[in-house]
């Protein structure tokens, strides 16, 4: 038992690095891209309802011209 204890240890000093390594560079680069995406998505929500209160105030314009005129 001490010997596959000790072949254990051996394997993971050879692979533990590159392994750690691997996947510390493969969660910063997806912590990276969802960050990038998040800000993205929000600057396209961000158009879309920009656009739909613009949409609004003109028609909110429209409807007050209109009402004004009747008066």
């Amino acid at each position: 038992h001490d010997f596959v204890g000790v072949e254990e240890i051996g394997v993971f000093k050879a692979y533990g690095k590159p392994v750690a390594t691997i996947f510390l560079w493969s969660a910063l680069t997806y912590m990276t891209l969802q960050a990038v995406w998040s800000k993205l998505y929000f600057d396209e929500v961000r158009l879309e309802t920009e656009a739909k209160l613009d949409d609004l105030k003109e028609e909110l314009d429209k409807l007050d011209e209109h009402s004004s005129t009747r008066v």
